[in-house]
């Protein structure tokens, strides 16, 4: 089976209830549903929360849930909250997980990650944006100053980088095997190793929506007033 697995909490450090937040008259987790329910692709869709109202829009929209503790809730346990998912759903051929919160995704997403899937030398596929710096510009912020990286090689890399990019976590899917096996890159050992990438196509990376405090709330607000979206999907 081909499942799609939504992770929506309740609270936010940045934002509390940033997954029901109503955009264009639904919630952001009403889009996402809704969204994976038009494809057509998924033989089922879980909600996993630690959320009653979050529960009640699932059942409301015919999804099933998958019910967590606030203490497998936090963000430090995020890959322990996709296990717990697995373990309940128990039998699956992919996973795809969809973040609620970047909303401005395109139609075929899906069909595009599932369709890649289909290699067999693959693990999983994922989105990613282009990382437009060098990595000897990355800095750690500690005690109010800037300190550096020891893992980074920094005597050829002053200028930007053309070939890097990072994983946005936008949309992931995954096998059973490679979840099984959990033998993969840090911190998301279910992707496995050999790992496929799409990268979103928008207007202007000015556009990109990841809503994690009032700035990016306002933002989407702002933005759906400026291009008078119609129709989301």
């Amino acid at each position: 089976m081909n499942i799609a697995l939504i992770l929506a909490k309740k609270g936010s450090k940045g934002l509390p209830g940033k997954n029901l937040i109503i955009w264009k008259g639904k919630s952001l987790l009403e889009h996402t549903i809704i969204h994976l329910k038009k494809t057509k692709l998924f033989d089922k869709i879980y909600v996993s929360t630690n959320c009653n109202k979050i529960k009640n829009v699932a059942l409301a929209i015919n999804c099933k849930v998958i019910l967590r503790s606030n203490e497998l809730a936090k963000n430090s346990n995020y890959v322990k909250s996709v296990n717990h998912a697995c373990n309940h759903i128990k039998h699956f051929k992919t996973i795809t997980i969809p973040m609620v919160v970047q909303p401005l995704r395109k139609f075929n997403i899906f069909k595009l990650m599932l369709n890649k899937l289909k290699n067999k030398k693959l693990d999983s596929v994922v989105t990613v944006e282009k990382f437009e710096s060098s990595t000897a510009w990355i800095f750690q912020s500690y005690k109010g100053k800037l300190k550096k990286f020891k893992f980074i090689n920094y005597k050829n890399e002053i200028g930007r980088r053309e070939d890097l990019v990072i994983i946005n976590n936008a949309v992931v899917s995954f096998k059973f095997s490679s979840w099984k096996k959990s033998n993969g890159i840090t911190p998301w050992p279910y992707l496995g190793k050999n790992i496929s990438l799409i990268r979103q196509k928008i207007l202007n990376k000015n556009l990109k929506i990841d809503i994690n405090d009032i700035e990016d709330k306002n933002w989407l607000s702002y933005l759906t007033k400026k291009f008078k979206w119609k129709k989301l999907y």
